[in-house]
C-alpha cells in the first residue's frame, strides 16, 4: 500500500510526501523479491530513488535485483534494469557507464519492438553520448530517435530531439547539416527550459552564414 500509495503521491502532492511513503515502503520490505512477485515493480521502486535523489539506494536495490533475477531472459525487464542502472550512472556522472547500460537497454528496446521503449532508449542513449562528447555517434542515434517521435501528439519531443540532432552536427562543424535540422524546429513549440539552448544555436548558425 506504502508502494502504490507513493506512485500516486508523486502526480498529485508535494516531493516530499510522496518521498516519505517510498523510504516507508524500503524499510518494511525486508523480503523485497517475496512481497513483489513482478521484479518489474522493483525496478519501479528504484526508480522513485532515483527520482527522489537517493541514487546508493536505487543502485542496491538494482543490484539485488540482478543478482535475484539473474537467469532471467524477460527482454522488458532487462530493458528496464539497465535504463535505471545508466541512470544512477548518469547521476554520478559517470557517462561511461551510463552509456554501456543504455546500449544495453536498447539493445532489448529493440526486442521488444514497443515504440515508446523505442524513443525512451534511443533519446536518452542519444542524449548521454551528446553530453559525452560523442558527438558523431550521438547524431546517429538522435536521427533514428526522430522516426519515432511521427505522431502529432509528440510533437514536442520531437522539437527537442531536433535542437539536441542540430546541436550535436554543429559540434562536428557540419554547420550545412545543423542547419537543415534546425529549420525544422517550430519555435512556437520551444519549451522555456529549453529557449535558452535554442537561442545560442540559432546565434552561432546566423554568425557562420553570415561569415560564409
Amino acid at each position: 500500500m506504502n508502494f502504490y500509495y507513493a506512485k500516486s503521491l508523486q502526480v498529485v502532492a508535494p516531493e516530499a510526501k510522496a518521498e516519505l511513503y517510498a523510504n516507508q515502503t524500503v524499510v518494511l520490505l525486508e523480503g523485497l523479491y517475496e512481497a513483489f512477485g513482478n521484479p518489474l515493480r522493483v525496478i519501479e521502486l528504484a526508480n522513485m530513488q532515483v527520482v527522489f535523489g537517493h541514487t546508493k539506494r536505487a543502485y542496491q536495490i538494482l543490484l539485488m535485483a540482478q543478482n535475484r533475477f539473474a537467469k532471467s531472459k524477460d527482454p522488458n525487464f532487462l530493458y528496464e534494469l539497465n535504463e535505471q542502472f545508466a541512470n544512477v550512472f548518469f547521476g554520478w556522472n559517470n557517462l561511461e557507464k551510463a552509456v554501456e547500460h543504455r546500449i544495453t537497454a536498447l539493445e532489448y528496446a529493440r526486442i521488444i519492438g514497443h515504440r515508446g521503449k523505442m524513443r525512451i532508449a534511443l533519446g536518452n542513449l542519444a542524449r548521454t553520448l551528446q553530453l559525452n562528447n560523442q558527438f558523431n555517434e550521438a547524431s546517429r542515434y538522435f536521427l533514428e530517435t526522430l522516426e519515432y517521435v511521427e505522431e502529432p501528439e509528440l510533437a514536442s519531443f520531437r522539437v527537442m530531439y531536433l535542437l539536441r540532432l542540430s546541436q550535436s552536427l554543429y559540434e562536428l562543424h557540419d554547420v550545412q547539416s545543423s542547419r537543415y535540422y534546425f529549420h525544422q524546429i517550430d519555435a512556437a513549440l520551444v519549451k522555456d527550459n529549453y529557449k535558452e539552448e535554442y537561442q545560442k544555436l540559432e546565434n552561432g548558425l546566423t554568425h557562420h552564414l553570415a561569415n560564409g
